[in-house]
């Protein structure tokens, strides 16, 4: 018998657990499907007004001694690459109605109806080790796509769910990492405790600022 570790499917575990965390289960749909064949997302969140799209990535835990190949952020773009485009294609497949409804094991069987859902957020974690990089100069296409993306690690994405444990406090970090911290602050993947430490510092500047434009 062999002993298998699945991180791909741990981490999206971890990832669903989280994210049910913030928004309770009722709100959270792993794997939707477009007419029962392919699959949509790996995590939805339909909350309120808001689609969240989650993807997430995860490396192969390696024993390599090699510690420069092990960081290596060749890994990270190509599996950025390919979460952005599913993104995409969850997004138009969202518009286009091909996804008739949604399930989990809490509110069972439920109906979508896409007008209820005029805001839609695209999230990619990624569980690797890597030093610091800006992922729209490691994959320039992010600045492309259609609905605001936020990038974090799978470590930042843990520590944040922890803080902001509300529905309203996480949208509201979202669509302010939108439109206020990431033209300003710019915040790598691995480094996004700087961009929630001003976050929260700033934070009636940050509703002013965000409220004006």
């Amino acid at each position: 018998m062999q002993f298998k570790l699945n991180i791909g499917d741990i981490t999206e575990d971890a990832v669903q657990s989280m994210v049910e965390g913030v928004f309770s289960s009722n709100f959270v749909f792993r794997s939707p499907r477009e007419d029962k064949k392919e699959e949509i997302t790996d995590v939805l969140v339909l909350f309120d007004d808001v689609g969240l799209i989650i993807e997430v990535k995860s490396r192969a835990i390696s024993v390599s001694k090699d510690d420069k190949k092990n960081k290596s952020l060749e890994w990270a773009a190509k599996r950025l690459r390919k979460a952005l485009g599913q993104i995409s294609g969850a997004v138009r497949a969202i518009k286009m109605n091909k996804m008739q409804y949604v399930e989990n094991e809490t509110r069972g069987r439920v109906t979508f109806e896409i007008d209820k859902f005029p805001w839609l957020y695209g999230l990619v974690i990624l569980h690797h080790s890597s030093e610091p990089y800006d992922p729209a100069e490691l994959v320039p296409p992010l600045s492309k796509m259609k609905v605001p993306v936020h990038i974090l690690s799978f470590r930042d994405f843990w520590n944040i769910s922890r803080f902001l444990d509300t529905p309203a406090d996480m949208i509201n970090y979202l669509e302010h990492r939108t439109d206020v911290l990431l033209p300003t602050l710019n915040p790598k993947v691995h480094e996004e405790q700087k961009a929630f430490t001003y976050y929260l510092r700033h934070l009636e500047n940050i509703f002013a600022l965000r409220f004006k434009s």
